[in-house]
This record gives C-alpha cells, structure tokens and sequence, in this order.
C-alpha cells in the first residue's frame, strides 16, 4: 500500500504559524509582572526549597574540598617528604616529583579541584619544576594567617586565583588547613582552590531560562560573604555596601520570604541562612512597578494563558510522536554503528525527508561496513609485509658482521679458535633463523646474546665483563628474536672501542616487572654514554645514529604490540648507556596472535 508523503517544511511551517500566532497574541497581552506576581504569592515556597536544594549540592563541592584538603595534610608520604632532610640534590628532587606526581592524581580523580598547592620551608624557589610544591615567602594569603590560630582551617572568599600563565585567571574560592608533624607541631600548608564557576553550575542550569534580574549570595558558617552566584545575569550588580547590607539581613532574619527595598526598587528576598555549621543562601529577585497596573487582567490573562497552553501541549504532544520518534530511531541506529552492529531496517515515514533520511542511512550503513571490512583486511596484509620485510633484513645485518669477526680472527690469531667461534656461529643463527619462526622464548634469546658475547670476549679477552639477572619466570614468555644482540653490538662498538683501558668495562642485563601484563629487560653498559649534544633523559631509538639495528627492533616491538610498547634509551645513573625494552607477557602463540591483532586494529 502506497503511502501518501508530507513535506517536513510544509507541515512545520503551519503548525508552527497556527501555534505561534496564538501563543504570540497571548503574549501581547499578557505581561510578565502578572507572572512574577502568581510566583511569588504560590510558588514563594518552592523557591524555598529551591534554596535547599542548592545549599545542600553546593555543601557538597565544599566538603569534598574540605575532605580532600585534610586527606592530603593528614597523608605520611606528605608528612615524612616535609620532615626528612635531604642530604643530595637527587634525594631533593626525587622527594619534588614524587609529590608532583602525587598530587597531580589527586587532581586528575577529583575534577572539582581547580588547583592544590602545599607550602613549606623545605621548597626552594624553582621556577618551571613542578607547580603543587611552593616555600612559605610565596603565599598569598599572609594577612589571614592570624585565623588558624583560633581554628586549624579556614575559607578565603572569592578571589582570582593566583595563575602566572593566565592574563585573566578565573575566581576561585581558597580552603587552608595546616599540616602537623609528628612531635604536633606545624610543618606546612594545604591550599585547595574550589572553582566558583562550579558553584554558579549548581543553580545555572534551573535558572538559565530565567531573564529576571535574579541574585544569588552564598555565605559561610561564620556569616561572611564568600561569593556571588549570578548565572548569566549582566544587569544586577551590587556594590559593597549593598552586599554588606545583604549580608546583616540574611543573618537578622529568620528563614522564609521577605520584601525589601533596594535603589527604589521592590524585590523578593528569599532567606535561607546556615544551620549545623552549613554554608546559607540568599536569593533576591526585583519586582517591576508595571506589574501593579496589569492586575486587573489578570482573570483574563488566566483564561488565555491556559488555552494557549492547551494548544501548544497539542502542538508538542503532536511533534513528539510523529517528528521526535524518527529521530530516535535514527539516533538508536548510530549507537548500533559505534557499537559495530551495521544492519538495519528500511523504515518508510509518512514525512518525506524523513524517510528518505532511513533509506539513506541504511545505505550508509551498508556501504560503511563494506568499507571497514576491506580497509581491515587491507591493513593486516600491510602491517604482515612490513613485518617480514623489517625482520628478513636483519639477518643479513648481523651475518656480515659475524663473518667480518671471522676474518678478522683468522687473520689476527690464526685458526685454532675458530673452531670456538664458528660453534658460536651457529648457535646465533640456529636461534636466530628459528625455522623461519619470528618469536622466540626470552631463554632462547638471552643464549643467542651469550653466543655474541662469547664471540666478542674472544675477539677481545679480557676486555670487559658479562652479566645476565633475568627472572626465571620471566624466561619462557615469547619475545620477537635477536632484540638483544644489536644493543651488546651498540655497546662494544660505540662504548668500549678506544677505551679498553678501563678496568670496570662490562655489560648487564636484567628484568623489571611493570604489571601482571608487562615487565622491562634492561641492557645497561658502562662505556661512553650517548652523546652529550642530545638530551639524555630518555629518547627513542631514532633519535641516535646508532646503526640500523636498534631501530629495526623498535619499529619490530611496535608493530608487533603497538604503541605502548618498545625501547627508550638513555644516560645510566652513573655512567653508560641504559636501553629499555617494554615487552608484553606472552605465554603462547595465541595470546601472541591476540595482541597483535589488537595492535593492528
């Protein structure tokens, strides 16, 4: 059966004309004072409870602040860090970090902070380190000190909060609370700064179709004003002494609703002062003096207002079930795509645009999972021919190296050892070629590196010195083969050739569990160390021209695991050249396929 179709553009105009026209010549004469005057005389009380509403969510941002700030000052990692001494340098900024980073999770996991800071003579001035840890001289707030020595923590009221890098730094409201020692004394600071956006929030949403002049005031347990809550408002403003006057009245007079007068003007004044050391509210709404003279209409204002009601609900009951049902449908449709769920239904609708809208979003659809399909299928081959490509050229690599070793000690020693390094040999390419395999176990892997090694110290004996501490646990997870080598290769060339001399010349190699998912094998030497013209905190394989080796096993790591995973390389703590391999735990081949595939995707 055929369905006959309406235009959408058509039918909204006429409906929105019929509506509209009506609604509008109510509105010409109805006037706003004669609904400010029904709000105040019938729905006063609701304000009220309003009132207590917003109290009790506001109460809730501070004591999250409040709970938040006694956590930090009470905690023993803050405690100790401020009452140790610190002999070294390194001791010192390894204590700032640590404390950077402490505080930069609680900030992340409690997003009602706009900022935290924790003050105390152990801090020196650095500028640019860290941006939580301040010394003493750096306060902002000294001339209120004098408060914690009645209480142990106290409020600021609104102010710009202290922020170098911003020219126009946002109002935020400032909770301090001391921080004790063991012996009870005072050693530091909390500074919690609560955003005074957050609080406005809190009633901007209830009040954002709301075009009175309307004023919110919060004040604290102690009856001073802390801020004003003005969502959106740009006419009412109120100087000090209007605010001060607010602020007497609110503490005069009992909770309920009350008239007052300010610059001539009548306003509501609706009072809802603090009780249990809770914060209060006050809300002042201004009258209008035209709403006096329309009293008289009222009746009949009334008598239209309710038809016009009555129409616009037939209007809305209307467009909700016949337009707003289509567009859910479509929406639900969407979810299902980002849910990979790609099959719908043709759905035909009596709106024109609306059904060409579902059979356009199933072709959509249709086409769109094609697409994924061969783009995945596509990327895997590619991801597959890198991988090859990348691992066959290794091989090569390290066989001429090998065989140069060879010729070197054939004719430098002659041929009694090359029966010994010939049996390495073929213990490096045994593990190496793996039957065309590309992982191996970690055990197998740290025997090729034994195999190199013992080429090297033959070609060099006594020259330097090889250590392995691996975790036996660790040792039959799979990992990609000869990832190893190419760093030891690294190591004797770029490390130990020229300065032989030294007697504590050597090269280890251990573990490091991250999580039950991923641990670290570290390949630290004590030659040389990277050059001094690049930053040695921790760079990336490609950022050193140290042969292809070591870049080849990074871009092998990432394209096998992902991003997350690889090798970083950098200065040792005392000398030499530390390099980082970030493996995941592999059981099997399986659980290998696994996160492969995860990685491509």
């Amino acid at each position: 059966m055929k369905i006959r179709q309406i235009r959408l553009k058509p039918l909204l105009f006429l409906l929105l004309i019929l509506t509209c026209s009506f609604f509008l010549l109510s509105v010409s004469i109805l006037n706003y004072q004669i609904v400010a005057k029904i709000i105040t005389r019938e729905i006063g009380g609701a304000k009220l409870e309003l009132l207590y509403n917003y109290q009790s969510r506001i109460m809730s941002l501070i004591e999250n602040i409040e709970s938040t700030a006694l956590n930090v000052s009470s905690h023993d990692r803050l405690r100790e860090a401020l009452e140790n001494d610190y002999s070294s340098t390194y001791q010192y900024f390894t204590m700032r970090n640590n404390l950077e980073d402490w505080l930069n999770g609680i900030m992340f996991s409690n997003s009602k902070i706009s900022s935290i800071y924790i003050y105390s003579d152990k801090f020196k001035p650095r500028p640019q380190v860290g941006k939580h840890l301040k010394p003493l001289d750096s306060i902002q707030w000294k001339d209120q000190m004098h408060r914690l020595d009645s209480v142990n923590a106290f409020w600021i009221q609104s102010h710009p909060e202290d922020s170098a890098s911003s020219q126009n730094p946002k109002q935020v409201l400032t909770y301090i609370t001391q921080i004790y020692g063991l012996k009870g004394e005072t050693i530091g600071y909390v500074e919690v700064n609560l955003d005074a956006d957050l609080l406005t929030t809190v009633i901007a949403s209830d009040t954002k179709q709301n075009r009175t002049n309307q004023a919110f005031f919060l004040l604290d347990s102690e009856g001073r004003l802390m801020t004003d809550l003005n969502p959106g408002q740009t006419e009412y403003r109120m100087n000090n002494e209007k605010q001060d006057y607010i602020v007497h009245l609110s503490q005069q007079l009992e909770q309920g609703i009350y008239h007052l007068t300010l610059d001539g003007k009548l306003s509501l004044f609706i009072n809802y002062p603090n009780k249990y050391s809770n914060w209060g509210l006050v809300e002042i709404i201004p009258f209008d003096s035209m709403f006096q003279t329309l009293f008289e209409f009222r009746h009949h204002v009334i008598l239209i207002g309710i038809s016009g009601l009555a129409i616009i609900f037939l209007a809305a009951t209307f467009l909700s079930g016949r337009l707003i049902s289509p567009v859910r449908k479509i929406l639900a449709g969407f979810k299902s795509i980002e849910a990979g769920i790609y099959a719908a239904k043709p759905e035909k609708h009596i709106v024109f645009e609306f059904n060409q809208l579902h059979v356009g979003f199933n072709k959509m659809a249709e086409r769109l999972q094609a697409h994924i399909q061969n783009l995945h299928k596509q990327h895997a081959l590619i991801r597959e021919a890198e991988l090859r490509a990348l691992q066959n050229q290794i091989n090569p690599h390290f066989l001429y190296n090998t065989l140069d070793i060879i010729n070197c000690m054939a004719a430098e020693k002659g041929i009694t050892e090359i029966s010994l390094v010939a049996n390495r040999l073929a213990n490096l390419f045994r593990i190496g070629l793996n039957k065309g395999h590309s992982f191996v176990t970690l055990k197998e892997e740290l025997e090729h590196s034994l195999a190199y090694m013992d080429i090297q110290q033959i070609r060099f004996p006594d020259q330097f010195s090889y250590e392995e501490s691996v975790d036996d646990d660790l040792k039959q997870h799979l990992v990609p083969k000869v990832i190893l080598q190419p760093f030891i290769e690294n190591a004797i060339k770029h490390g130990f050739i020229g300065s032989f001399s030294r007697k504590d010349a050597a090269i280890r190699i251990y573990s490091k569990r991250l999580n039950p998912s991923a641990y670290q094998i570290i390949v630290e030497d004590t030659g040389k160390g990277l050059p001094e013209t690049l930053p040695t905190d921790s760079l990336q394989p490609n950022a050193l021209s140290s042969g292809y080796g070591v870049a080849n096993v990074d871009e092998r790591i990432r394209l096998y695991f992902g991003s997350g995973y690889g090798i970083k390389m950098r200065n040792g703590p005392v000398r030499g050249t530390q390099v980082i391999l970030t493996l995941p735990i592999i059981h099997n081949e399986t659980e290998r396929s696994l996160i492969y595939e995860s990685a491509i995707s």
